[in-house]
């Protein structure tokens, strides 16, 4: 039998990024912390040094590039079982962190 490893080995970032909000005195919800700690993953590995927050600026500030974005909307539909359509995709949706949680959090009620 193939055991499945323990969440925090799946997400190691989410508890430095809970952590960090109970400093800041917000708190994260868990898609938006899934969230925060994929873009902190795929954009160390592109070699930004980026530390991502709930509040950063994703396209503006010219973190997501195209590759990027087509990489976290695929992360999107596979981690929280979405089909996300074309009409749906816009800017503002990929503005922050936060606004990405809202939409998948909207999309799953």
């Amino acid at each position: 039998m193939i055991r499945r490893p323990p969440r925090s080995t799946l997400f190691p970032y989410t508890t430095l990024f809970r952590s960090t909000a109970a400093r800041e005195g917000t708190s994260l919800s868990d898609t938006e912390a899934r969230i925060i700690a994929y873009l902190g993953q795929s954009l160390s590995e592109a070699g930004t040094g980026t530390a991502i927050s709930s509040k950063t600026a994703l396209l503006g500030s010219g973190l997501l590039d195209s590759i990027a974005l087509v990489g976290l909307i695929e992360f999107l539909e596979e981690s929280f079982s979405l089909k996300i359509s074309d009409a749906e995709l816009g800017p503002d949706l990929f503005e922050t962190p936060a606004s990405i949680a809202r939409f998948v959090e909207q999309q799953r009620s």
